[in-house]
């Protein structure tokens, strides 16, 4: 027997449900997401929608773009993600691309796009100006950040060892004398332009004793820098224009004096620093780092090794002190998660907002025609708070699992080499300004005064006051001891949230609902519908689906496996009200098409919990639905309350003994244009939905399995080599290994935790090469896009080589 669940409200105690009056409305709850948490807007209304073409008026050197770059590009981001901006008379046009899936596509696109005008002058200099250059012998041309392959990587290879995290763990006592230097120059002051005395200087000074340059011209070598960021991404003042070409011939003769000094030191001992390092990698290999390119690094590296991190931390602490004051708070008491406080600051309040290509060819990006040579600006601090990407993008969420695929520092083989430079450089300084200046507050201001610039956004000022009687040091002894420096983002233990029960309900004898609470008292994100967490279920990690998020909780429901191997039975034992358990997540794999107008919705057992989230979603933003929900018996299925309250008319029933088993055929022939089938339930059942619903159009089934489907057959496969493109270090991975175990044989920590493609957490960037995907993760769309790979099961194509993101 079928069953329409409308039918039976009146057999399942309506009235019982309406005499408790706690019936939760669920389009009451409020969210500032577009996609789940009670209230669902349509992204229009998340973003806006202004009915005004985006490029009318738009300039990537106006004031509001640097100010808020989200704000400024929301109207672009929504209503039309690839956008012409015709600029002023003597400024640059650009393509302006705001979607990561996009960004992305042309960072890894070095066929069809070229790096070249990543330092191309933002306003082009007037012929005075270059006359002033000429008359100082200015001859800059390229470094790593403007060149392509075949000269890329060989260079970097040659530069990059000074950056390694073993070489940056060295310089961890030189950065923390810095900043406390500087900080006792005015600590007792109590009111201080922090900016100045601090967050700019303490940078500078590291910077140049990382590259192993002269400090005894520091101010000097301030207004260089601050004149070649000027000219190179933003718009000098008029007035002004000359004196800043005077100001860059002047820093392109003083940093060739400081070569030419360094490379006689050279000839008799080797010398610390980049650029003597620099220097003997010339002499080794002159191809790979010829003379022009040493004479154009010695200039342009002093403005890249401190700019981003002074911006960055800046925007941070502007951030932290008006939006979140008590993330501040608690970092006072948790100095252990400062590096998910710079990682999440990073993606969300950067110091830079976008990077500049070219297209070689004519180019097609979502639909939009490009002609050869267009210059094209990748607003990365939109893509950083893309919704697709990153599920509720505009709060700041110390936990986030996938923050550290933020584009703040470029992608693939064009990486900031700095990045790790910049995470301790920013955690030394949040560390020793949480312990001696915990009670410091901002002065707010009108303006902080940041320059408009086409890559790059920071302050120029940010002023502080505190009371100095307060002063910690003044008080007693401050410890010694500081947490641990984190590089290459938080690892998993730090990305773990600690959550309290606050309720639990036996829905059915052996399915337990169970709602989680913040421990911490913090605000938990907004998730996708068909998003789960991980629980650390006494020492083993379990999965589930989140079926609601109300309040700011977040609902799960397990089942005791009667082949249960601890996980779900440690859950039953162990999780009753208060008690404390370690969450990670939520990781959004399985979520529904944004743009499907149908979604039909098919569940057994208890594959119903990110169906029924989904219905939820659907019912919420007006899309058409239907949920379809099989089980043995009545008794054994949960959540039969709540899915005819919500859904009646929309849901059907399936109750095996009562002769009512689900025929899955029905599905076969029910695909039209917009319609999308989820599933999820044991393998079995799923399989058979794949199996009766194989003709539909790619993407538009999808399933989450509770095993792996498609364990590998070593016999089958192909030895292949794997690139780390951060590192330049090359592996064989055999035919009877995977890449996963190949990696960590060769001492590479990767999270992984079901090691059979269904999970997602072992997910790595992929930056060139074509992957054979064998996941249960990834959409067919994600698979061709190939952007990424899971490395428990997925491998190279036909043994062919591939470049990864790490």
């Amino acid at each position: 027997m079928t069953d329409t669940l409308a039918h039976q409200i009146n057999r399942l105690n309506e009235a019982a449900a309406a005499a408790d009056g706690q019936i939760r409305d669920r389009d009451a709850a409020e969210s500032n997401c577009p996609y789940l948490n009670g209230e669902i807007v349509d992204t229009a209304d998340f973003f806006g929608n202004t009915g005004v073409p985006a490029g009318q008026g738009w300039d990537p050197l106006s004031q509001e773009f640097v100010d808020s770059p989200w704000d400024y590009v929301k109207n672009g981001f929504e209503n039309e993600p690839v956008f012409f901006s015709k600029n002023a008379d003597g400024e640059r046009d650009y393509w302006v691309v705001t979607r990561y899936e996009d960004v992305i596509k042309v960072f890894k696109d070095t066929e069809n796009y070229t790096a070249n005008t990543a330092l191309e002058k933002a306003i082009p200099m007037s012929e005075d100006a270059k006359d002033i250059l000429d008359d100082y012998g200015y001859d800059f041309r390229d470094t790593i950040v403007n060149t392509d392959q075949p000269v890329h990587n060989p260079r970097r290879r040659a530069l990059e060892e000074p950056f390694n995290v073993e070489e940056l763990r060295k310089l961890e006592p030189m950065v923390r004398e810095t900043v406390d230097g500087y900080i006792d120059k005015f600590i007792d002051k109590g009111e201080v332009d922090i900016f100045d005395e601090l967050l700019q200087i303490s940078p500078l000074t590291v910077a140049l004793k990382f590259m192993g340059v002269p400090a005894e011209d520091m101010h000097k070598i301030h207004v260089y820098s601050k004149a070649h960021a000027t000219a190179t991404w933003g718009r000098p003042d008029k007035d002004a224009v000359l004196k800043n070409a005077e100001d860059n011939g002047k820093f392109w003769q003083h940093s060739q004096r400081v070569l030419h000094k360094l490379m006689m030191q050279e000839e008799h001992t080797e010398a610390p620093g980049w650029v003597p390092h620099s220097i003997r990698a010339h002499r080794k290999d002159p191809e790979s780092v010829p003379m022009y390119y040493l004479r154009s690094k010695t200039m342009s590296a002093v403005t890249a090794s401190h700019d981003t991190t002074v911006n960055s931390i800046s925007n941070m602490l502007i951030y932290l002190f008006t939006e979140r004051p008590d993330v501040w708070n608690l970092l006072k008491d948790r100095p252990e998660l400062i590096p998910n406080a710079v990682e999440e600051s990073l993606r969300m309040n950067g110091g830079s907002h976008a990077w500049r290509r070219e297209a070689i060819n004519d180019v097609e990006i979502r639909g939009v025609k490009i002609p050869k040579g267009s210059r094209i600006l990748l607003v990365t601090s939109m893509a950083n708070r893309d919704p697709e990407v990153f599920p509720d993008p505009h709060t700041f969420d110390l936990y986030r699992d996938n923050v550290t695929k933020h584009l703040l520092f470029g992608y693939g083989m064009h990486l900031c080499m700095g990045r790790n430079l910049a995470r301790l450089q920013m955690q030394v300084l949040l560390q020793q300004l949480l312990k001696r200046l915990p009670h410091m507050e901002l002065i707010e201001q009108d303006d902080y005064g940041r320059a408009p610039s086409v890559s790059f956004r920071g302050p120029s000022t940010l002023k502080v006051r505190w009371d100095v009687t307060k002063n910690p040091e003044r008080l007693g002894e401050i410890s010694e001891e500081n947490p641990e420096i984190i590089y290459n983002g938080p690892n998993r233990a730090l990305k773990t949230r600690s959550m309290k029960v606050v309720e639990t309900e036996d829905v059915t004898d052996k399915i337990r609902r169970i709602v989680l609470a913040p421990s911490e008292g913090a605000a938990l994100p907004a998730t996708f519908s068909g998003s789960h967490i991980e629980i650390n279920a006494g020492g083993l990690n379990r999965q589930y689906s989140i079926v609601g998020a109300e309040g700011n909780t977040w609902e799960i429901a397990v089942q005791l496996e009667d082949d249960s191997r601890g996980g779900s039975r440690w859950i039953h034992e162990n999780l009753h009200e208060d008690a404390i358990v370690e969450v990670r997540g939520p990781r959004a794999n399985f979520r529904f098409d944004p743009d499907a107008t149908k979604l039909i919705l098919v569940g057994a057992g208890i594959g119903i919990t990110p169906m029924i989230a989904m219905a939820d979603e659907a019912k919420a933003r007006g899309i058409d639905y239907e949920l379809h929900y099989s089980g043995s018996s009545k008794t054994t299925m949960s959540y039969l309350e709540r899915i005819v309250r919500d859904h009646g008319g929309n849901a059907n029933l399936y109750v095996s003994d009562e002769d009512g088993r689900m025929d899955i055929s029905q599905f076969a022939d029910r695909y039209e244009a917009g319609t999308q089938l989820l599933t999820c339930g044991p393998d079995r059942f799923t399989n058979e939905v794949l199996e009766v619903t194989k003709d539909w159009p790619a993407d538009t089934v999808r399933r989450e399995s509770f095993t792996a489907t498609n364990l590998l057959d070593p016999t089958q496969n192909e030895a292949f080599t794997v690139e780390l493109s951060r590192s330049g270090e090359t592996f064989e991975v055999p035919a009877n290994m995977t890449l996963l175990e190949t990696l960590e044989e060769a001492g590479k920590e990767l999270y992984a935790e079901c090691r059979e493609g269904i999970c997602g957490t072992c997910e790595v960037g992929i930056v060139s090469g074509e992957a054979e995907h064998n996941d249960q993760v990834l959409t067919d769309k994600e698979k061709q896009a190939n952007n990424s790979i899971m490395t428990c099961v997925s491998r190279a194509c036909r043994g062919s080589k591939l470049v990864i993101d790490l």
